[in-house]
């Protein structure tokens, strides 16, 4: 499990989802979209799963691990 992040684009940062996945749950919901509240805008984003960046890899790291297991 790892915790995961998402970037803000309007402030440059990443921001923390609010929740845990594992790789597998990743790669098989990763064109689901989430809202995720950020703290800096004071807004909530919609990203899609597949713009998570897992706080314990960075992201060319995670969507090789994903692109492997397709």
């Amino acid at each position: 499990m790892a915790f995961m992040h998402f970037y803000c684009a309007d402030h440059q940062r990443e921001i923390a989802g609010g929740f845990d996945l594992d790789v597998d749950a990743l790669r098989r919901l990763r064109r689901e979209p989430v809202h995720v509240y950020c703290p800096l805008c004071s807004m909530t984003h919609r990203y899609l799963l597949a713009d998570a960046i897992e706080a314990t890899f960075d992201r060319r790291e995670l969507r090789a691990r994903a692109e492997v297991r397709s």
